[in-house]
């Protein structure tokens, strides 16, 4: 392992890359060569444990930053399988190397996380801030073998392929064909270093000799070196670890891998007393110790520790040092599973347990990741709990709860999962959902959501019923089950409210990802009363931080996102959700009451994090969208918080609602027919994100039908809708079919929660009345249009009357007064005789048609070519919104563009 300090002088561009080591390293310019060569692009290291894969790397990607290029190491671990964890870990790293351009779209990825986006948009927005560099890029992919996702590496080469100033450098146990394989080097210059190419020679070794052992004479050097060369056979961890241990003699023949690193690990605890073997063996329980974790857990003086560090002689120990000057050291991984195997071994088991105890202990604010795996090992149940609810999810999500697969959650014995419900929860968790990876297909989501264990743990009462219930909730979004996901939120909210005070504020300061999760699921439901309790559950775990840890304490998420206050991320959150909440469903006063809240504050909304921001920026626009009919600036304004969630959409789950609000601008500022084009190609992308879908694309369909209905377009109605809507109710207004209009009217009514969304209410209260005025019912028309008006005027609403055309407005104006007229959809006066509807190519095409029903004599007829006549009635078939020359004949007349045939085909066909 190595890094900037040892591999390059202060002045080389080389700043984000490996911890440091003690060991001077050899630069091996042989494989360096290959990185230089301008026709290589893909350099990758492949070898087993111990090879100097890293090294390796570390010397090529050296020899790149010496000609100006800037390199940033990012190191894979168990744990990255996952179809994002490439991405995930590459986004990280560069962004803390600054290597991202700020608003950017792969900016926006990495603030809002991979896990939903396509390899394929990824990609693309890395190649894109790749154009805006101007000096090159090394990426050196760390045991790369941990994240090899072959459709992840395959939009990896496409980039490499697209953009000159990117190198890739490799570390993997394994080939990985995505990069080497022929597609990849079709495209690209692609070079495999394996283990013999690793190997040391013996010009190298004796290199290394005069580094590591100046006090050698020359005249002993080429002795020395051809012992080494034979004893190690070149294998680099082997012969690191003998001229640390400057005894190169004591092995009589070659040994393999696996009996060099067991002989050794003998001799090195074979030469220390008992105190220093217990040293020794406690160094390497965890993956990194410091001195002052050792003398933590081995209750002894920190200078004691620093000095066993000092001496320890060993050939693969490394140091890096933190933010804070903590030098952290870790064995090489060979030598540590060996020194960690021997420790099982020679510890008493209470001795074994207490160590990890005390290691779990220390590192529980520094390290939560770490402390769980000591928790778990050492069976510390309590300090488990503790843990698992005092460290945000967010973070234990991120990276993995565990590195070891041995001590994962999901392996705690059901008797401890009984015995301490918060762990019972967790490892539910740990058992649905990462043992597949979280964004598998839907098939899988739906299997998991249904999953007899989940379900039996979700129906438990208290905190453990209350988790599991927010984890089934969370994969049924992810499955598009939206019953299901709405009946567990509620069971987990139901569960957290029947806990008592001080357990609840405990508990809620502990999750607040989930408490956001509830509120989104309620909103998407249209459940606001439920989402705003909640809202209250959210800011009131940020309030209890606050609180609890002092305003100054920062807890940092781990990732892309950088290190961000816990408590003004989730006030901020809550903040933008209420807003979003008060704005969806109608409450324009109160919406623009917590619009103004959240900029007066000037929490970090929208500007500073797209995800906690987009509800801000939704709920912002709609106050907009909604003075807009009357404020002509408005509209402008609206576009304008719309647009700035443009670089987000990938990556925010609210992207129904930014349609929704495209297709409302786009209605308000050209009429129906344009928004009902944008709003298809929108549609149209939709069934490319994926199989999973969320809840509010019902909104989408509502004002796809309103829009239809407005264009004149006709519909056909459809039974199958176990719930009818408004996008039922427009269906069958444009298919002349009052009783079925009427039927989905009445179930809008009276749907539960109904009068909670003022908005939906008043436009189904316009409907009514329009209803009842066209079956002469004035005296039913005049009572919902009075309701309407009131309701409207309540909330201050103006959108509801945009979605009626201007003469059903003056109809109802004569019976209710307050009605404005003038904020109904306006049709041109032909449109309502139904002439306009076609161009008088087109009417002459299709009257052509009527006449004579077929093509060719229709386009005699009309002295037109065949295929004039085929063209028009492909724009017509558009416009009226059918599909085939019959449907358009009985929609034409339908609207009284055609008359009705007074006699049979003309002409000779």
């Amino acid at each position: 392992m190595t890094s900037d300090r040892d591999l390059a002088s202060p002045d080389v561009g080389l700043q984000h890359f490996a911890p440091t080591t003690r060991i001077p390293t050899l630069a091996r310019h042989r494989l360096s060569a290959t990185a230089l060569s301008d026709t290589t692009a893909i350099v990758l290291f492949c070898g087993g444990a111990g090879t100097g894969k890293t090294v390796a790397a570390a010397s090529a990607a050296t020899a790149l930053a010496d000609v100006g290029a800037e390199s940033v190491w990012v190191r894979f671990r168990s744990g990255d399988e996952a179809a994002d964890g490439l991405w995930s870990r590459l986004l990280s790293a560069l962004s803390g190397a600054g290597a991202i351009p700020a608003g950017s779209t792969l900016d926006a990825l990495c603030r809002g996380g991979t896990a939903t986006a396509r390899s394929s948009a990824i990609a693309d927005a890395l190649a894109d801030a790749l154009a805006r560099r101007r000096s090159p890029l090394v990426l050196l992919l760390d045991d790369l073998h941990h994240a090899a996702d072959d459709e992840a590496l395959g939009a990896l080469v496409d980039v490499l392929a697209e953009s000159a100033a990117l190198r890739l450098i490799a570390t993997s146990r394994r080939d990985l064909p995505a990069l080497t394989g022929a597609l990849a080097r079709a495209r690209l210059g692609v070079h495999v270093v394996g283990e013999d190419e690793l190997a040391f020679t013996a010009a190298e070794i004796t290199e290394l000799l005069r580094v590591r052992v100046p006090e050698l004479d020359e005249e002993s050097i080429p002795a020395a070196s051809s012992a080494l060369h034979r004893e190690s056979r070149g294998w680099p961890l082997a012969t690191s670890a003998l001229i640390a241990e400057q005894r190169s003699g004591r092995l009589s023949r070659p040994q393999s891998h696996g009996r060099f690193i067991r002989s050794y690990v003998e001799r090195l605890l074979r030469r220390r007393d008992h105190t220093g073997r217990r040293m020794l063996l406690a160094s390497a329980l965890l993956s990194e110790t410091s001195p002052a974790l050792l003398a933590g857990m081995l209750s002894c003086e920190e200078a004691d520790a620093l000095l066993f560090y000092e001496r320890l002689d060993e050939g693969g120990l490394t140091y890096w040092e933190d933010g804070d000057g903590v030098r952290w050291y870790r064995h090489h991984d060979l030598i540590r599973e060996e020194l960690a195997r021997r420790a099982r071994v020679e510890l008493a088991p209470a001795e074994y347990l207490r160590l990890h105890r005390r290691a779990g202990t220390a590192l529980r604010e520094t390290r939560p990741r770490e402390a769980t795996q000591a928790a778990i090992v050492s069976e510390a149940w309590g300090l488990l709990t503790e843990l698992l609810l005092t460290n945000p999810m967010q973070s234990l999500l991120h990276h993995g709860l565990v590195s070891s697969e041995e001590h994962r959650l999901r392996n705690i014995p059901q008797h401890v999962r009984d015995e301490h419900p918060v762990i019972g929860a967790f490892a539910l968790f740990d058992e649905y959902l990462s043992a597949t990876g979280r964004f598998q297909q839907s098939l899988n989501r739906v299997r998991l959501a249904l999953g007899p264990g989940l379900a039996a743990a979700a129906a438990k009462p208290g905190l453990p019923g209350a988790v599991a219930a927010v984890l089934r909730m969370t994969v049924a979004r992810l499955g598009g089950h939206e019953e299901l996901s709405v009946r567990m939120a509620v069971r987990a909210l139901e569960g957290l409210f029947a806990l008592p005070t001080a357990q609840r504020d405990h508990i809620i300061r502990a999750i607040p990802m989930a408490l956001s999760q509830l509120t989104i699921t309620f909103l998407y439901a249209d459940r606001f009363d439920d989402a705003e309790r909640s809202l209250t559950l959210l800011h009131d775990a940020a309030e209890h931080r606050v609180l609890q840890d002092g305003p100054d304490a920062h807890t940092h998420f781990q990732g892309a996102a950088g290190a961000v206050a816990v408590a003004d991320h989730f006030r901020s959150h809550a903040a933008a959700l209420a807003a979003f909440s008060a704005a969806w469903r109608g409450d324009m006063p109160l919406a623009r009451q917590r619009v103004a809240l959240c900029e007066s504050r000037r929490l970090p909304v929208g500007w500073h994090d797209s995800y906690i921001g987009a509800g801000y920026r939704l709920a912002a626009a709609l106050c907009e969208l909604d003075r807009a009919p009357r404020d002509p600036d408005a509209l402008a304004a609206a576009a304008t918080h719309r647009a700035a969630l443009a670089p987000h959409e990938a990556t925010i789950e609210h992207w129904p609602y930014l349609i929704w609000i495209d297709a409302t601008i786009a209605a308000l500022r050209h009429g129906p027919v344009e928004a009902l084009s944008l709003l298809a190609a929108e549609l149209d992308r939709d069934r490319r994100r994926g199989p999973a879908k969320t809840t509010p694309r019902r909104h989408l369909l509502a004002i796809r039908e309103r829009l239809r209905w407005l264009a004149w377009r006709t519909a056909a109605v459809s039974n199958s809708s176990a719930r009818p809507d408004l996008a039922d109710v427009y269906t069958g207004l444009a298919a002349r079919d009052p009783v079925f209009a009427q039927r989905a009217l009445n179930s809008v009514l009276n749907a539960r929660g109904g009068t909670h969304h003022p908005r939906v209410r008043v436009e189904a209260l316009l409907l009514q009345a329009m209803c009842a005025l066209d079956a002469g019912d004035e005296s039913e028309a005049a009572a919902s249009a009075r309701l309407a008006v009131d309701l409207a005027s309540r909330f201050q609403l103006n959108l509801p009357f945009c979605s009626l055309p201007r003469d059903r407005l003056e109809a109802l104006s004569l019976l209710a007064s307050g009605i404005p007229v003038e904020l109904g959809h306006c049709r041109p006066a032909a449109v309502r005789d139904g002439a306009a509807l076609l161009s008088p190519a087109e009417l002459r095409a299709l009257q052509g048609i009527a006449d004579h029903q077929q093509v060719a004599v229709a386009a005699r007829a009309l002295s037109v070519s065949a295929h004039t006549i085929r063209q028009h009635l492909k724009s017509v078939y558009r416009k009226l919104g059918v599909h085939n020359r019959a449907d358009a004949l009985r929609a034409a007349r339908t609207h009284g563009i055609l008359a009705e045939p007074t006699s049979g085909p003309k002409g000779d066909g």
